[in-house]
């Protein structure tokens, strides 16, 4: 077995918070394996592209006050670009024909990662050996009985000293078996915690012209939807535009979707159905992200519980997913202060051993 067959913890997810913990524990010395379910690493951020043209389906946009996320693409080297909202915002009340008005300034400048979100997980994932990150492995079970921590997947069992769940507090408890079974206070509080972004469908549309803002139209509302707001995506690369479909219409397959979005963005735009191609996403049939809520929960609730930050079975279990955040939890910047954090208290623990 070569070094990485046994590594010193082992993190489950490759999202931004799993690469970033791996990344910042390989600076310090420590062999993570990072197991991933999907086809690919990125979690909940998810980059789509046609020809040079990029699209988000997943997690986008981002701002000044997340410092965390700004520090760590400071020094992977990314460059952000800030958020078009154009001249102007189509805005559609219930009962009235929609009308433009003028956007007025943001309150603080909004950005996307230039190039993609993807770029940061590739980003992330550059740094790491190429047997770090294994794909297609859906963790099934976790043991912390013996001396070292098991971890069952769809493939196989790996052991560690230490292991770090980055999934959402929700789908941990509700997909994986751990044995001792988890204290029944913090199961209850996953189970009532909102997993960020797990009900949304997003959905946009690429385009080989730029007509909306031509027409200085940058930004769409709607009260009736099916798209409830829409806004420039286009890059360095090409033409798109993104948004958020209503969570209502999570009940509809792919293909009614699409119809009911391509009906309203034709009323909008002229140039729209001969123009466009239409991409979505509803994340709440990501078996990967989403598991059904025992109760009525609502948006973030019990995301930064205090709960979840809290080491088990003797300093050899740790959660890092954003939804533990202090700050931010639920974005893309919790998922980087959830990973930094868990990476400086394991180091301090290695210290500790260290010198004992």
């Amino acid at each position: 077995m070569d070094e990485m067959d046994k590594p010193d913890l082992i993190i489950v997810g490759a999202g931004l918070a799993g690469l970033t913990l791996a990344y910042r524990l390989k600076q310090q010395g420590i062999s993570a394996l990072v197991l991933e379910g999907r086809d690919r690493p990125g979690g909940r951020m998810e980059t789509i592209t046609k020809g040079e043209t990029t699209l988000e389906l997943g997690a986008t946009w981002f701002a000044d006050k997340h410092q965390s996320l700004n520090k760590l693409m400071d020094e992977l080297g990314l460059e952000k670009m800030e958020q078009e909202y154009g001249k102007y915002a189509i805005y559609e009340q219930v009962d009235e024909a929609p009308v433009l008005y003028q956007m007025p300034p943001q309150p603080e400048a909004t950005y996307r990662i230039k190039g993609g979100s993807q770029q940061l997980i590739d980003a992330l994932a550059a740094k790491l050996d190429s047997k770090q990150i294994l794909l297609n492995e859906t963790v099934t079970t976790l043991n912390f009985e013996g001396a070292q921590a098991k971890v069952t997947t769809s493939i196989g069992t790996y052991e560690a000293d230490t292991v770090i769940n980055t999934l959402p507090p929700n789908l941990l408890v509700s997909k994986i078996d751990i044995t001792p079974t988890l204290p029944e206070e913090l199961v209850q509080v996953s189970r009532q915690t909102h997993t960020w972004m797990g009900e949304s469908i997003k959905a946009g549309f690429f385009s080989a012209e730029q007509f909306w803002l031509k027409k200085g139209i940058g930004t769409l509302y709607s009260q009736l939807g099916p798209f409830t707001e829409m806004y420039d995506h286009s890059g360095e690369g090409g033409f798109a535009m993104k948004g958020f479909l209503n969570d209502r219409l999570n009940s509809l397959d792919d293909q009614q979707r699409e119809a009911l979005a391509s009906k309203q963005l034709s009323k909008f735009f002229e140039q729209y159905t001969s123009e466009t191609q239409f991409v979505q996403k509803a994340w709440k049939d990501d078996a990967f992200t989403y598991a059904t809520y025992t109760t009525d929960v609502f948006p973030h609730q019990n995301n930064g519980h205090t709960l979840l930050r809290k080491p088990l079975f003797d300093n050899r279990f740790y959660m890092a997913g954003s939804e533990t955040a202090i700050s931010f939890p639920g974005y893309m910047d919790g998922a980087v202060e959830a990973a930094e954090r868990v990476a400086q208290q394991l180091s301090l623990a290695s210290k500790q051993i260290h010198q004992s």
